[in-house]
C-alpha cells in the first residue's frame, strides 16, 4: 500500500477575489435575515438640544486641579481661561478678548461632558 494519501479532486477552486469568499451562496430562502438598521445614538450632547446651554449668568466651577489639555495643543490656553466663580459671560468675553471667537460653546460642552468643569 502507498503511504501517501490522495487528494480530493472535487474541491472548489479558490475565489479570485477576497470579497467572493465572503458571499453567501445559500438560496435566498435559507440565507440569514438582514440585520435591521440600528437606531442612531443621540450622542454625548443630546441633553443640550433639549435644555440648551447654561445662561450667561451661570457660574463655572473648575473640577480638576491642573489643566487636563495637552500643553502643545490649541485647547490648553483656552482651558486656562476658566476660573472657579467666573460666569459664562465673563468666560465668553475673555475668549473674545484673546481671539478665541467661536470656541466658547464647543469648549463648554466638551469640558462639562468630560467633568473638567461644572456650570450652575
Amino acid at each position: 500500500m502507498s503511504t501517501s494519501a490522495k487528494r480530493s479532486t472535487h474541491a472548489k477552486p479558490a475565489p479570485a477575489k477576497a470579497s467572493e469568499a465572503l458571499q453567501d451562496t445559500r438560496p435566498a430562502t435559507e440565507q440569514a435575515p438582514a440585520n435591521p438598521p440600528k437606531a442612531k445614538s443621540p450622542g454625548k450632547f443630546a441633553g443640550w438640544r433639549k435644555t440648551g446651554l447654561p445662561g450667561n449668568e451661570a457660574v463655572i466651577t473648575v473640577l480638576v486641579s491642573s489643566n487636563p489639555k495637552r500643553a502643545n495643543k490649541k485647547s490648553a490656553p483656552r482651558f486656562d481661561i476658566y476660573r472657579t466663580g467666573m460666569t459664562v459671560a465673563e468666560m465668553r468675553a475673555e475668549y473674545e478678548k484673546r481671539g478665541f471667537k467661536g470656541f466658547a460653546t464647543p469648549d463648554l460642552k466638551w469640558d462639562i461632558a468630560h467633568n473638567f468643569i461644572s456650570v450652575q
